[in-house]
């Protein structure tokens, strides 16, 4: 049986049509839907938060999966309300060698002042969330979350006196960060043979604030086995006093992420 090229065209923009309309989108939605596949797309909506009503910023960012066969839609993560609900800084959606399974990077941003937190802040505040993707599931990457954590710039005295900077701001900085060859032994579980590039104080955990008296000098050898937003555990053997270790800003490490 022949199709007519009138009927022919028609159905093609039927289907496409519905692809369109696959794109489930309303009033709420905050940010431009993720396809994932022919069928579900991730679509990014405001939520009332728990025991209060929904008006202007009061709202959470919450995370769905929309089925458009079967018009299903199921939230599978709020994003944490500080100081605002924030907005939908970048989106990644990367391949894994696995079969039918992705990894789906989602960065928050939020505003947050100095007066609330007693940190002097020079940029938003953001935290990076990892979702891995098998069929049409939605499970936090615990590892990966971790790796690239939370946080924003940090400046002391003068606005222009950057002490810390948060290194995962946008899908180009992940792109750039899941590419190279520390970052793949890191989160494999392996430890990494490093120098550090100055003299550097340890810190007793990954915040700014919280520096000791201990430090690392130019050329130390170091061993660094773990990393969080832009903070590195490193241990040196020191010949006298042993193993001393702590978290260093992980660009006081020579060649760290870079190729």
């Amino acid at each position: 049986m022949k199709i007519s090229r009138a009927l022919f065209l028609l159905v093609l923009f039927f289907i496409a049509t519905c692809k369109a309309e696959c794109d489930f989108t309303n009033e709420n939605n905050i940010h431009e839907s993720v396809k994932m596949s022919d069928s579900i797309y991730v679509v990014f909506g405001k939520v009332r938060p728990p025991g209060e009503i929904m008006s202007g910023d009061n709202y959470q960012i919450s995370l769905a999966a929309f089925n458009c066969d079967t018009k299903a839609y199921k939230e599978f993560e709020r994003l944490q309300y500080l100081a605002s609900p924030g907005r939908i800084a970048g989106v990644l959606l990367a391949d894994t060698p696995a079969k039918n399974a992705g990894l789906l990077f989602i960065i928050h941003a939020t505003g947050v002042s100095s007066s609330a937190t007693g940190v002097n802040y020079s940029s938003d505040y953001y935290s990076v969330r990892v979702y891995r993707v098998r069929n049409g599931v939605f499970e936090i990457e615990k590892n990966l979350t971790s790796f690239f954590g939370a946080g924003g710039d940090i400046f002391e005295g003068d606005a222009d006196n950057i002490v810390y900077r948060y290194p995962y701001k946008t899908i180009s900085d992940i792109e750039s960060t899941i590419s190279k060859r520390d970052f793949i032994d890191l989160v494999s579980g392996e430890t990494l043979k490093k120098e550090i590039s100055q003299k550097v104080y340890l810190h007793d955990e990954p915040l700014e604030s919280l520096s000791t008296k201990r430090y690392l000098i130019k050329d130390d050898h170091i061993e660094l086995s773990r990393q969080t937003a832009g903070w590195c555990y490193v241990g040196y053997e020191n010949p006298k006093r042993g193993m001393i270790s702590g978290w260093v800003n992980c660009q006081d490490i020579k060649d760290f992420l870079r190729e």
